[in-house]
C-alpha cells in the first residue's frame, strides 16, 4: 500500500501546486475567482473529506482535505479580488446549496451525503461557467489542469473503492475537465472573431 500514499502525496502536493499559479493570478487581477462557486466548493470539500476519512479512504481523502483549505482560500481572496458581477442565477444556486445543508445533515449515512454533497458541488459550477462563458480569459486552464490530474490521482490513492470515496473525486475531475474544455473553446471562439 505504499504506493497509494506516494499517490494521495503526489495528490496533495498537485493541488497546492495548481493553488500557486491561480493565487497568483488573482493577486495580479488576470483571475477573477466567483466566490459563490468556491465557497460552494469549500463546503462540499470538507463535507466529503470527512466522509471518507470516515470510510477508509485514507491517502484518497488527503487531497479533498487540502482542497478544502484551497477553497477557502481563494474565497477570501475572492471577496476583494472576484467577480463582482453576481447575477439572480447565481443567487439562486446558492440559496440552492444552502438550502440542501440540512438535508446533508438528516442523511445517515455516508454514500447519502456524499451523493447530495456531489450533486451539490456540480451545481457549484454554474456560477463560474456562466463567467467563463463571457469571460474565458478570466480563469486559468494550468492552475485546473493541474488540479485534475492531482484529483486522477487522488482516485488511484483510494484504500477502499466503494461509492463513498470514489464518486466525489471523480464527478469534480469530470467537472473540472468541462470548466478546462469549456475555457478552451470560448477562447477559440473569442480569437476567431477578433480575427473577423
Amino acid at each position: 500500500m505504499a504506493y497509494k500514499v506516494i499517490l494521495g502525496g503526489v495528490a496533495v502536493a498537485l493541488g497546492l501546486i495548481s493553488n500557486i499559479p491561480y493565487y497568483a493570478a488573482v493577486l495580479r487581477k488576470r483571475v477573477h475567482p466567483h466566490i459563490f462557486t468556491w465557497l460552494i466548493w469549500g463546503i462540499t470539500n470538507a463535507i466529503t473529506f470527512f466522509a471518507q476519512f470516515s470510510s477508509n479512504a485514507q491517502a484518497g481523502a488527503w487531497a479533498t482535505g487540502t482542497g478544502t483549505f484551497s477553497c477557502f482560500g481563494i474565497v477570501l481572496l475572492g471577496l476583494r479580488y472576484g467577480e463582482k458581477n453576481i447575477t439572480r442565477g447565481d443567487w439562486i444556486t446558492l440559496a440552492i446549496i444552502l438550502a440542501a445543508i440540512p438535508l446533508w445533515m438528516i442523511c445517515k449515512t455516508p454514500l447519502y451525503s456524499v451523493l447530495l454533497i456531489t450533486g451539490m458541488d456540480m451545481l457549484g459550477y454554474y456560477p463560474t461557467l456562466r463567467k467563463s462563458w463571457n469571460d474565458p480569459y478570466g480563469e486559468s486552464v494550468f492552475a485546473y489542469s493541474l488540479g485534475v490530474v492531482g484529483l486522477a490521482l487522488s482516485v488511484l490513492a483510494i484504500t477502499d473503492y466503494s461509492l463513498v470515496n470514489w464518486i466525489y473525486p471523480t464527478c469534480v475531475t469530470a467537472g473540472s475537465t468541462v470548466l478546462i474544455g469549456t475555457l478552451l473553446i470560448r477562447r477559440t471562439v473569442k480569437s476567431a472573431v477578433k480575427e473577423l
